[in-house]
């Protein structure tokens, strides 16, 4: 068994990675002497794919929330992974992020995208994801750039292997 010690003067950053950091809002006192970065997942698809993820609406003004909280330097945002399906497009996406940046606009610097990997689990529970194309990838990150930088963001992608 092996005992850390929580305390602001020997821990440099917690990090979050969430679809939902709105169950965290009532602690965030408890936390606020920590150095803090959220990731926090915002993509467009439906109860299909995130049955379990609240309204895309309320967790655009949650991410706003938790924005104005740690501040804009503390806060990314994941629209990951994509995945290409007859629903989900790439014009789909490309549309879906736009909203989502315009929204996110001044909240966030950081953007990550990434492509679904269709290993075997993936390809088990959603058979109707497609690989995305080596053009497609760059056709969809070259847009998805432009669209950023227009909101004041950089795009990164995600450390999984390309």
């Amino acid at each position: 068994m092996s005992k850390y010690r929580l305390d602001p003067s020997v821990v440099d950053v917690i990090g979050f990675c969430t679809k939902n950091p709105a169950p965290m809002f009532p602690y965030m006192d408890l936390i606020k002497d920590f150095g803090q970065y959220w990731f926090v997942t915002l993509t467009s698809y439906g109860r299909d794919i995130e049955p379990n993820v609240p309204d895309k609406h309320c967790l655009i003004e949650d991410f706003k929330k938790l924005s104005d909280m740690v501040g804009v330097q503390s806060v990314g945002w994941r629209y990951d992974p994509i995945l290409i399906s007859d629903k989900y497009t790439g014009e789909y996406h490309l549309h879906a992020f736009r909203q989502i940046a315009e929204s996110l606009k001044g909240y966030t610097k950081t953007v990550v995208i990434s492509f679904i990997d269709l290993y075997p689990k993936v390809r088990k529970n959603f058979p109707e994801a497609r690989e995305v194309s080596q053009i497609d990838r760059l056709k969809l990150g070259k847009e998805m750039i432009k669209i950023a930088t227009e909101c004041g963001m950089t795009v990164k992608p995600c450390a999984a292997a390309v």
